[in-house]
């Protein structure tokens, strides 16, 4: 009876044990305390809440953050998030303390278990002892072990469909950002090229622009080249290989543990009912030492999801007050309100200056009849007039409407074919018209330019004051934020759970296939008895 007793003590331990890690798991990957822990209706009030702090920066991710700093005497840390403060780096860390404690405190006790086992089998002799049997014991021992291989497989699932999920997810939000940085490229490269090609053009053998003008596109060259170096073409495929040749060993590792973790579980079940003891307490020393790496791998997608978490966290609200100073924006390269309104007073001062220049050639020239002799300007122009481009801006740079008899510079290069000549080998216009195929491409030239600072110059302003940024921080937090907190937390659930379900596997394989022995020994006895 007293033997009875004390192996049922022991097995409620062991579920104690498991409510107690299981409780202390949940409560550090939700949220740094349990009593912080927020509902879904307290939750959206949090998400918007910003503290200032002393020095008047914007604090990001102020709630969500507040937990023990171990680099300032485990104080509660409120500087919110900052991935250059090292005291929030030690305060995120430190949220994986209790799986690491689990880990040391599993690693050293069982162990000593098996050294003190070791040790009494070899000096006290195995077979000198007890061979009492308990019924209840030995059908609990075998209902705790059946219920955590199947805690084990749900565990194995939840690890292999959360890294599969995760994986995606952070390909989708990387290719999003990769292609948003594409496109800007794209959009810079064009506008860099018409840049250039402004300083050349000449309308018969006059420049467009007159000298004062060459030193802003110089200045303007300058930064777009400042802007260009934000998104080369060259970081984006560089970041495609390290974020493959990354995440691709940690997928591997990730399926490997989960199939040997479930190999193991199997295993140890079959060895436990086949009552093969040796080979039992040999997947004992090998499940002891995979639980402990397990739950150490736990405790690191634990921080990491705690940081995708903060980071999600903090793009909202910046979103939300770009203009605040925070940790987020001494991160962005966002330029001045000054160096924005220069930018924008040289391409409006450029496109301008592109549409009056075309505009005075073809009054002066396109739709002036000159005389044959002596003159550079006369190339037989005749029929209708060519149409004035629209200048988008009044004289102080303001958006203004086109007058019903303008063409918009959108629409310039197909309107304008429509005046051009066949000349012969003078030049001279043959047939109706009153722009030369040269006259057309120069004007076209000019037109160009002018629409391409007209259609990126607000553009390029988005990239200088960081609308850019903040709409592809939006559309992360709104379309990718939710699946890569959700998925890394399946991932470290799932390791958790794994390596939960195999620790008591251990306990109950060597409870049940000692329970097991004991029965067998036990009919026996009964069977000599009655003989």
């Amino acid at each position: 009876m007293t033997s009875f007793h004390g192996r049922r003590r022991l097995l409620l331990i062991g579920v104690a044990i498991l409510i107690t890690s299981s409780l202390v798991s949940l409560c550090h990957g939700v949220s740094s305390s349990c009593h912080h822990h927020p509902s879904s209706t307290s939750f959206q009030g949090l998400r918007r809440q910003v503290l200032e702090g002393a020095n008047g920066t914007l604090v990001l991710a102020a709630e969500r953050t507040r937990r023990p700093d171990p680099l300032n005497h485990f104080n509660i840390y409120t500087d919110g998030w900052n991935v250059t403060n090292s005291h929030y780096i030690a305060s995120v860390g430190f949220s994986a303390v209790p799986f690491i404690v689990i880990s040391i405190v599993w690693f050293v006790l069982l162990g000593l278990f098996l050294v003190c086992s070791c040790l009494c089998c070899c000096c006290c002799g195995c077979g000198r002892r007890s061979y009492s049997y308990s019924r209840f014991c030995y059908t609990l021992s075998l209902v705790f072990l059946l219920l955590f291989t199947i805690a084990a497989v749900i565990g194995s699932a939840m690890l292999y469909t959360g890294q599969k999920e995760f994986y995606g997810s952070v390909e989708k939000t990387f290719m999003y950002i990769v292609n948003q940085a594409t496109g800007v490229l794209t959009k810079l490269t064009s506008l860099w090229d018409s840049i250039q090609s402004a300083k050349d053009i000449q309308l018969d053998g006059h420049n467009l622009f007159p000298p004062q003008f060459r030193g802003n596109i110089d200045h303007f060259n300058n930064m777009i080249k400042m802007s260009n170096i934000t998104y080369p073409d060259r970081v984006a495929n560089q970041t495609i290989r390290y974020l493959t040749g990354a995440l691709n060993p940690v997928r591997l590792v990730l399926n490997v543990i989960a199939g040997i973790m479930l190999a193991v579980t199997f295993l140890g079940l079959l060895f436990s009912f086949c009552g093969l003891r040796v080979l039992v307490y040999l997947l004992v020393i090998v499940g002891w030492i995979l639980v402990t790496a397990t739950i150490l791998l736990s405790a690191v997608f634990l921080v990491f999801h705690n940081v995708v978490a903060d980071t999600c966290t903090a793009m909202d609200q910046w979103v939300h007050d770009p203009a605040a100073e925070s940790a987020l924006s001494q991160l962005l390269p966002c330029l001045d309100a000054k160096t924005i309104g220069d930018t924008l007073d040289i391409t409006k001062t450029m496109t301008s200056t592109a549409v009056d220049m075309t505009n005075a050639y073809t009054v002066n020239i396109s739709n002036f009849d000159h005389f044959p002799h002596n003159n550079p300007f006369y190339h037989n122009q005749s029929g209708p007039l060519v149409p004035l481009l629209c200048n988008p801006l009044d004289e102080h740079h303001n958006p203004r409407p086109c007058a019903p008899n303008e063409i918009l510079l959108a629409n310039a290069s197909q309107i304008y074919k429509g005046f051009v000549c066949q000349v012969n080998a003078e030049g001279i216009c043959i047939t109706q018209g009153r722009l030369t195929q040269a006259s057309y491409d120069q004007m076209m030239g000019a037109i160009n330019v002018g629409f391409t600072l007209d259609h990126y110059g607000p553009f390029l302003a988005s990239i200088a004051d960081c609308t850019f940024v903040r709409d592809t921080f939006r559309d992360i937090t709104t379309k990718n934020c939710p699946g890569l907190s959700i998925t890394s937390q399946w991932i470290y659930a799932g390791l958790a759970s794994l390596s939960g379900a195999v620790m008591f596997s251990l306990i109950f394989w060597m409870i049940f296939v000692r329970e097991r022995r004991h029965r067998s020994h036990s009919k026996k006895t009964v069977q000599m008895n009655r003989f």
